[in-house]
């Protein structure tokens, strides 16, 4: 590509040095030359020897100027371009003969162009290098930043204006690592400020200490006040810490440890107690020797502050589930006396109920029952004095006694009912026994009592506890369940006896709305006597009612 020569590039310079004359003395008439002629030619070769010389190194000197990796231009003093290398011309995307001669101003982003000309100025001063980081305007419209490096040339023809030569260095990369650099620092000043965080470090070998801004916030004092030194940070300790982290400090700069941490009461605060909480872990060079430690400084006032309510609250909230669990306690000390005296009252309860049942049941088989028969006797005696003498009236005294005989037995019926165990170790069996006989008879059922081995029980209690969870269920089998085959079971276990009734009815619902009276008062009977109930539906159909009682008192083996 050709490129206008100014005055001052290497071209121009080379065709300068081929436009010199040679000077030589002429012959004298004779023809013969003078005494100088053989050294003027000998110095006539020798300059043209320096000419080929100088024109070589003036062509690589070009070579270099044109083909370097750097761009160079010349500017004058009206910043017009005078020269510029290939280089310079590919970083502005425009030809050489397009660049010279025009200001380089044109070729500058427009918001640049103060830059430029403060530029121009600090070079006319006389200042050198004068560098200025400005930008490129390419003719897509893209803007380049580069670093424009201007001195000016010492030496030109006279009358000439000043010359400067410049160095055009494209910064583009360093720009954008320049850039995320300071994006990445401030997003870790953004995060050390939302964390309430600051960054330090120590240069292990001069013992330089920095501080960020934000460390400064931390320990709350005044940049201008304060220089940063491990001196500085200790004396901001209170007395009680400043021992503490003086030795974790002296351990990692001593090569003992190679991380720092604690937390630390400060003592600069007017306004109550700051804490601040210092990690640190120590860098190494690459042959391994400590370099710095570094690390960050987190404000935790106000996470002692919670802490500390929290310890408060919970301490607050300890004494008053103490309370509440000795109030608790208490309250369930009483309610246990409460139930332990409702058991004993319902237990009394049933006892005497049973006790007036069996004091009825005697008095109306010792009672009412003796007078009944009395008064059969008696009327016996009637009907036998009337026959004799023939008398119609014979036949209603015979009804009399056939009516009194009905009455002894619903009599000793209700009695038995009342009393339907007898006070003998084997009154549960035959009570039993007797129960499913006069049930058969009376729902006309099939209702059986097995019993393989005699159960003896002495405690008239229980026995009679038992029977009676026995009458209720078979009076619900009956009743609710439509069984026509019951059967009663009584055998003794291992550490007790277990009441069994089976039937063969509908069974009980899968789901019930609630428990019904009867079979509350026989739970309330087998945990009386310190039994268990179980009552569940047959998988064959039919209901299970299962009595369980352990360790029973009063059971005798059979003779």
């Amino acid at each position: 590509m050709a490129a206008r020569k100014s005055s001052h590039s290497p071209a121009a310079g080379r065709k300068r040095a081929a436009k010199e004359p040679s000077v030589a003395k002429k012959s004298d008439a004779a023809g013969h030359p003078p005494r100088e002629a053989v050294p003027a030619r000998e110095n006539m070769a020798q300059s043209a020897t320096s000419q080929t010389e100088a024109e070589f190194q003036w062509e690589h000197f070009a070579d270099l100027y044109n083909f370097a990796p750097v761009g160079f231009l010349t500017l004058n003093h009206h910043g017009q371009v005078q020269d510029l290398n290939l280089a310079a011309s590919g970083l502005l995307r425009r030809s050489r003969h397009r660049v010279i001669g025009a200001p380089f101003a044109l070729f500058l982003d427009r918001g640049h162009l103060d830059l430029f000309l403060d530029h121009l100025r600090r070079c006319d001063r006389g200042e050198s290098p004068v560098v200025t980081d400005t930008a490129v305007l390419h003719p897509d419209g893209s803007v380049v930043p580069i670093r424009l490096v201007s001195a000016q040339i010492p030496f030109r023809p006279r009358g000439e204006y000043k010359l400067y030569q410049a160095a055009l260095i494209d910064i583009s990369e360093q720009t954008k690592l320049a850039r995320t650099l300071r994006d990445s620092e401030e997003h870790f000043r953004m995060a050390l400020r939302c964390a309430h965080a600051g960054y330090w470090s120590i240069e292990i070998a001069t013992r330089r200490t920095v501080w960020s801004p934000e460390f400064y916030a931390v320990l709350g004092v005044d940049p201008e006040r304060v220089s940063p030194s491990e001196t500085a940070f200790l004396d901001l300790l209170a007395l009680e810490d400043r021992l503490k982290a003086e030795c974790a400090l002296e351990s990692v700069l001593s090569g003992e440890t190679d991380h720092f941490e604690g937390e630390y009461r400060l003592r600069t605060s007017s306004h109550g107690e700051r804490w601040v909480g210092v990690f640190g872990s120590l860098t190494h060079t690459s042959g391994g020797a400590p370099l710095r430690i570094a690390g960050i400084g987190i404000d935790l006032t106000r996470q002692k502050q919670t802490e500390e309510e929290l310890r408060k609250s919970r301490k607050t909230l300890e004494q008053r589930v103490k309370q509440r669990t000795a109030d608790l306690l208490a309250a369930k000390a009483v309610l246990e006396r409460e139930v332990v005296d409702r058991k004993r009252l319902e237990r009394q309860i049933l006892e005497i109920s049973e006790r007036e049942r069996r004091r009825m049941g005697q008095d109306l088989h010792d009672g009412l029952g003796q007078q009944i028969t009395g008064i059969i006797f008696h009327a016996h005696l009637l009907h036998k004095h009337l026959a004799a003498k023939g008398l119609v009236e014979s036949d209603m005294a015979s009804q009399i006694v056939a009516l009194l005989d009905e009455a002894k037995v619903q009599a000793r019926h209700i009695a038995r009912g009342l009393q339907p165990v007898d006070a003998a170790p084997n009154g549960l069996m035959a009570g039993l026994d007797h129960f499913a006989s006069t049930t058969s008879e009376l729902y006309r059922i099939d209702c059986r009592f097995l019993c393989p081995e005699p159960v003896m029980i002495t405690e008239h209690n229980t026995a009679t506890h038992l029977f009676r969870i026995a009458q209720e269920a078979v009076s619900n089998a009956f009743r609710h369940g439509g069984a026509q085959q019951i059967e009663i079971h009584l055998r003794e276990t291992d550490n007790g006896l277990e009441l069994q009734i089976l039937d063969r009815g509908s069974g009980m619902p899968k789901t019930r709305r609630r428990e019904g009276l009867g079979l509350g008062f026989m739970k309330y009977r087998a945990e009386t006597i310190g039994g268990t109930l179980d009552i569940r539906r047959r998988p064959g159909g039919g209901t299970m009612v299962r009595c369980r009682v352990r360790n029973v008192d009063g059971i005798s083996e059979a003779e």
